[in-house]
């Protein structure tokens, strides 16, 4: 038996055990020895080839941390599309792979909750068809920027919450930790839940830069959702798409026609009060300002090395005052189904069969809300 209140008559899914390995980022040699195993036994237990011993098992579900239902709960979906990640290049397959397993928790959530919860229909018209050619003209990413903001009913000035507005067009948006510099945002087209798209940011962003990530993963849902997995293996293919998602991004932040009339000098100062309009980070306005031709490249330089010269590639100045948007959709379906009584926190995390703090994570939760809290019932039987 291994577990006091459950018994199993079939074994732990291969599946389910390479997934908890690839969440918590260990190699295989890495969990086999803290397991005191042998490399080739985890590959065994993860092709189906064999199964492990009770005693490993358990070692194993400590160790990850992970709830023993977990590795006996199907997978209902398959991740057939590709996942774009901003930095790619830079990205490490652990954090990929770490990235991955949680866009396919966020599925089974999504599914879980589209049993008692309507969402938001995604807007339609959005997603386009491979182009007739290799790549988009600059000229017509501006257009299809252009045509995505008139079809999410904005006009031509600074959008307020880029992340509300995409959720309120049936994008699912989500935060997740992952702790590394080097990745910014990723983004996936859900086909097997109504090709509804998913974006995904990391906390450690500043407001500014999240934002930017929204529009550049957004970019990629509109640009490129014919691309698959053997179109990315080839390093000019990434970089095109990469390029092109940019661009997509500065255009529906900052549309020519009025940002372009808002561009008085070359100095840093001048992008101060920019900043806090636009919600844009002053090397993104510059960088939009060459490309727009309203600088030359001798200005874009001049203003790259002063950035540089005041530290002010990182931290720029005003991160600290913009604020950051939070995702709320997940939230409040998750809220909804508690406050309504139609699920508890414990019946939600038992239906889900996840790590409760990944659950919580995901959905923009409040940490501890999943938990078991209840408290002993107690009543007074005197008075004195």
């Amino acid at each position: 038996m291994r577990n006091s209140n459950m018994i199993y008559d079939v074994n732990p899914l291969p599946e389910r055990i390479k997934e908890a390995r690839m969440a918590k980022g260990y190699t295989m040699s890495q969990l086999a020895e803290k397991l005191s195993i042998s490399r080739q036994a985890i590959s065994q237990y993860e092709l189906g080839v064999n199964t492990p011993k009770d005693e490993v098992f358990s070692k194993m579900v400590d160790f990850l941390g992970f709830p023993v239902n977990y590795f006996y709960k199907p997978i209902e979906y398959r991740l057939n599309n590709p996942v774009f990640f901003r930095s790619f290049k830079t990205a490490e397959k652990r954090v990929r792979d770490i990235s991955r397993v949680r866009i396919g928790w966020m599925i089974e959530i999504l599914l879980y909750l589209k049993r008692y919860i309507e969402f938001e229909q995604v807007t339609e018209g959005l997603i386009r068809s491979a182009p007739s050619k290799d790549d988009y003209y600059d000229d017509e990413i501006e257009e299809i920027a252009l045509k995505v903001r008139k079809s999410f009913g904005l006009g031509l000035g600074p959008i307020s919450d880029v992340a509300l507005l995409l959720e309120n067009h049936g994008f699912i948006v989500s935060k997740m930790a992952l702790n590394e510099q080097k990745v910014d945002a990723c983004s996936v087209l859900n086909t097997f839940e109504d090709r509804r798209p998913l974006i995904f940011l990391t906390e450690d962003k500043t407001a500014v830069h999240s934002r930017f990530d929204v529009a550049h993963e957004l970019g990629h849902v509109v640009l490129h959702s014919w691309v698959d997995e053997e179109y990315l293996e080839d390093p000019q293919n990434l970089k095109r798409i990469e390029k092109e998602a940019f661009r997509f991004a500065s255009a529906f932040l900052m549309p020519e026609e009025t940002f372009s009339r808002e561009i008085y000098s070359t100095s840093l100062e001048s992008f101060l009060p920019l900043k806090k309009r636009w919600k844009v980070s002053i090397q993104a306005m510059i960088r939009r300002c060459y490309d727009l031709e309203l600088f030359n490249q001798n200005q874009y330089e001049y203003l790259q090395r002063q950035i540089s010269s005041r530290r002010a590639r990182i931290n720029e100045p005003l991160d600290d005052e913009i604020c950051h948007e939070q995702p709320k959709t997940l939230k409040k379906a998750m809220q909804m189904l508690i406050d309504h009584k139609v699920q508890t926190p414990v019946e939600i995390v038992e239906n889900l069969r996840l790590p409760v703090d990944q659950i919580e994570m995901l959905c923009g939760l409040e940490k501890g809300i999943l938990r078991d809290k209840k408290e002993p019932y107690l009543r007074i039987v005197k008075n004195n």
